[in-house]
């Protein structure tokens, strides 16, 4: 359902198995990916499994789930395909996985909560919270891109997780300039120099970038 890297664990069978191999120099399995979302360009996941690889983090699969199946997806983003992807991620993930969850387009207000739309039905931020409290992780990370995407972040943060969003929940733009792969591969995002730029270290570049373009970027911590 969402996007995601780092360490999860092997991919069940709840979820169809499709490896990607986009090219020669990367072989699969070098990054765990939970994603859902409408624009699957729009996480640039061929450059970011080249920065997983370039960092020799060990991860396991690849699960994607977009619209109309596009090429390298495992599904439709339909409810029960959301549900099985939560599943799955949490019979693998284990005390010590550092799980990154994204999701891209899909946050809207409806009868006052927070809510996740799909192609077939609506679930609400505060049961994707239930999902993940039922999940053994050492600490997670989820990166919520679309119009007012923050919305979702107050429901959904936990001392366990940091929760970046592309925009505030007043705002809306037809192009999302938040790129997160942006900032993972930009060396000068690296402010404590231990050689390796992390997902806050990423946010907070993006931040910086979008500094002048009216679009502002929240995090949630705890």
């Amino acid at each position: 359902m969402l996007g995601a890297f780092y360490d999860l664990c092997q991919k069940n069978r709840s979820l169809r198995a499709w490896e990607l191999e986009p090219n020669d120099n990367i072989s699969f399995p070098i990054g765990t990916i939970l994603t859902v979302q409408q624009y699957y360009e729009r996480l640039d996941l061929f450059d970011l499994f080249k920065q997983f690889k370039e960092r020799g983090i060990d991860i396991n699969s690849l699960c994607v789930i977009t619209e109309d199946s596009r090429t390298g997806c495992d599904d439709d983003p339909t409810i029960s395909n959301i549900e099985e992807a939560f599943s799955w991620l949490e019979n693998t993930s284990e005390s010590s996985s550092q799980p990154v969850i994204y999701i891209s387009d899909h946050v809207i207000w409806t009868m006052g909560n927070a809510t996740f739309q799909f192609s077939d039905g609506n679930l609400s931020a505060n049961t994707i919270d239930g999902w993940l409290n039922s999940t053994q992780y050492q600490d997670l990370t989820m990166i919520l891109n679309g119009n007012r995407s923050a919305l979702a972040g107050p429901d959904l943060k936990d001392s366990s997780r940091e929760i970046f969003c592309s925009m505030r929940s007043t705002q809306s733009f037809d192009d999302d300039l938040f790129n997160i792969t942006r900032g993972l591969k930009d060396p000068s995002a690296d402010t404590n120099f231990d050689g390796e730029v992390s997902y806050h270290e990423a946010f907070q570049k993006e931040y910086d970038n979008l500094a002048f373009e009216n679009q502002d970027p929240i995090s949630y911590f705890g």
